[in-house]
């Protein structure tokens, strides 16, 4: 008999970028305290909020929601999220634009994945201004209700 607690998931989408992944930026593990899971099915592309979710017809597009589908399906997560972050050599706008493309690239994948808007969680990474602090990047929910 299997005793253990079920644990939280969550299906990330972000971008590939080094700096977010490297151990001292402490990525995942601030993804899984920020939306309260025990652990992320994490999806990478290049800039995500601007060269992929915004060109909905493109095979990457498709290719990103086919594959969240199928983790949708198979491990039943409890949250969703898509994580930009400022600076980003794949979508190089300003922080202001990266603001207003993460929540629409969210509710683009949130109706892609549910037909229904705000059941996929925006965040932004963004520079720890301490340069020397750990970890080197941070994270913050986008507000929705703006947008």
């Amino acid at each position: 008999m299997n005793n253990h607690t079920p644990r939280k998931v969550a299906v990330v989408i972000t971008c590939m970028d080094c700096r977010l992944h490297h151990p001292d930026a402490q990525h995942y593990t601030q993804l899984c305290d920020l939306l309260g899971v025990d652990d992320c099915y994490i999806e990478t592309e290049a800039g995500p909020d601007g060269a992929v979710m915004k060109e909905h017809d493109s095979e990457r597009w498709h290719g990103a929601v086919k594959n969240l589908v199928l983790i949708r399906e198979a491990k039943k997560p409890d949250v969703f999220a898509f994580v930009a972050h400022y600076d980003c050599a794949g979508h190089p706008v300003s922080d202001a634009q990266h603001d207003q493309d993460v929540q629409t690239a969210a509710r683009g994948l949130s109706d892609a994945l549910f037909a229904e808007p705000h059941k996929v969680t925006p965040i932004i990474a963004y520079p720890n201004p301490d340069a020397d602090a750990t970890p080197t990047w941070l994270l913050k929910r986008v507000d929705t209700t703006a947008a």
